[in-house]
This record gives C-alpha cells, structure tokens and sequence, in this order.
C-alpha cells in the first residue's frame, strides 16, 4: 500500500493583510475583513496528509470578517478568546470552546476576539465521494445545525477529532488509513451536527417537536429577543431538546429558531426606529441595541422586509 507523506508547515507573520490572504488561500476561499486593518501576529501550524488536515491557528485582536463559501467538511474548535459566526440563519457563539461546523458551499460571517482555535478540515473531493458512496442518489448536504444536537454528541466529536489528531500526528500513513480517518471525520460530523441526510430525531425528540412546543418557544423568543439569548436558551424555556425545538419550528413554521428570533429582533429594531427622534437615536445604536452588530447587513436585511432603508425610517 502506498503510504502519503505527513506535511507539517508553518506560517508566521505580523502583517493583517498578508494573514489574511494566507488564510484565505489556505482554506480555499476570499475573506474580507470590517474596519481598519492593522499590525497583528498570526501563529499557524498546519499537519496534512491526502485529504486531511488538522490546523493550529493563533490570531489575536479583535476581527470582524466575512467569508466566501468553503468546501469539503470544516470544523472549528476554538480553544481561547471568543469565535462568532452567522452562518444560514444560524448564530453560534463559542466562548472559548466547543465546537462548529461551516457548512459547505454557504458564506458566513464571523466575529473572531484573540481567538486559538484548531481546525480539522476533509478537502472536497474525499467528502463528497463519501457523500455519494454512502446516500444514492447523490444529494447536496444540508445541516441543520452548526453545534453538536446533545452533550454526548459534543463528547463523541471530541473524542474522534483527538484520535483523528492523535493518529495524524504520529508517522506517515497508509493511503487506506488516511482515508478512512477521513471518512470516520465526516462519519462522525454527519452523527453529531444535525442535517437533512441522517434526519430520524430521537423518539423524545420527535414527540416533543409539537405545535405547543412551537408557540412556547416563538413566545419566550417574543418576550426575550433583546437579550442574548441562542437556541440553547429557547429550548430550556419550554422544556425540550434543541433539536426538538428546531423540528418543531421545521414542522409547524417552515423556518428555524433563529431565523424567527432574527426576525423579532428586526420587528423590535424597527418599532424602535418608528418612535425615535433623529435628534437623540442613530441607526446604528438602535441596530446594535437589537443585536445587529453590522450596519451594512442590518440596513440590507431592513430593506428586504419594509422596503425601505432604517435612516429613512427614522426621519420620518
């Protein structure tokens, strides 16, 4: 069996722009950075082989960034500072730890605080080779979620993504092996980050996804929207699951828990706008005061449901 040659590379550098198009071309994609572009070092550590790699990447300040769309299975792990990302009318924010998926083929928004994260990452071709070796006919992954459904879900990818390390790390690999740590990546991405492909719910999860469980989510939503509140939270207020509050909204709505708290934060931002007086309010602080840390996108997103801009709005 031919054996594939395990690379370990390292860029350092404490140029922003020069990061930043090194990361972009490291994962294959363009990425924009918001606001001023300034000194920063970056520490990035990479081991490779066939299809699979595992990343080190330390950057601090603080970023605002958008991303073009990724392909093949990626997966960050952040391990200090704090990493959020808007990604499909998802929001998920890691504090330090945990886990999140970024869903192939869809751009996203990330907002990244002095941030280390590990990032174990299945290049295109290996995943969706899987993909259609394993789901006939061939189909397009679609997640539903960004963070592993349940603790032990969060537990099992832990514990595959240390051996997946472990394992990488050691010695030059079989091409077999290499690929099959790789299958067993996506394997295990595909049991524990909701999707559409492997959609049977638990049986709790699937009696628990009423219409009852949706308006007691949509009315803490309601009543909490100017809070910081995720799907975590909503899914404690009712009592349920998370994946039995994002079936519930599947079902009975047609969207998901975020895209519908997006909205009501929206609603609020514009009820806000409505009663202010330009003399005193801005846009941007009532947008920030309803979560919408990005003017530009909360201007386009404002536009597409009242057909007008927020300024305009205002001085009405």
């Amino acid at each position: 069996m031919d054996q594939l040659t395990v690379e370990r590379s390292r860029f350092v550098s404490r140029n922003a722009q020069e990061n930043w198009e090194f990361l972009g071309r490291a994962y294959g994609t363009g990425i924009r950075v918001h606001g001023e572009v300034s000194v920063s070092p970056l520490n990035y550590d990479r081991i490779a082989a066939g299809p699979l790699a595992w990343d080190n990447v330390m950057l601090p300040g603080d970023w605002s960034i958008d991303i073009d769309a990724v392909q093949g299975l990626l997966v960050t792990m952040p391990t200090a500072g704090q990493w959020q990302m808007e990604l499909g009318g998802h929001d998920v924010r890691l504090p330090g730890t945990g886990a999140a998926l970024v869903t192939p083929g869809m751009p996203y928004q990330a907002r990244l605080t002095h941030i280390a994260v590990d990032v174990l990452s299945v290049g295109p071709a290996l995943f969706d080779a899987f993909m259609h070796d394993a789901h006939a006919p061939p189909r397009r992954t679609t997640f539903t979620g960004l963070t592993p459904a349940r603790p032990s879900d969060a537990r099992l990818w832990a514990t595959t993504a240390a051996y997946v390390h472990t394992t990488l790390a050691n010695a030059d690999l079989s091409d077999l092996i290499i690929c099959q740590l790789a299958r067993l990546t996506v394997a295990c991405a595909l049991q524990v980050f909701p999707n559409e492909i492997l959609p049977d719910p638990l049986s709790m999860d699937s009696n628990d996804s009423t219409s009852d469980t949706l308006r007691r989510a949509m009315a803490f939503i309601e009543d909490n929207a100017y809070r910081d509140i995720g799907l975590a939270e909503i899914a404690a207020s009712v009592p349920v699951t998370t994946r039995a509050v994002q079936y519930a909204f599947q079902r009975h709505a047609n969207t998901t828990p975020l895209t519908y708290l997006r909205r009501v934060r929206l609603d609020g931002a514009h009820a806000d706008l409505r009663a202010a007086s330009p003399s005193t309010a801005t846009v941007t602080d009532i947008a920030a005061r309803w979560g919408f840390a990005h003017p530009g996108r909360f201007a386009a997103a404002y536009r597409s449901v009242y057909g007008t801009t927020p300024a305009a709005t205002l001085h009405s």
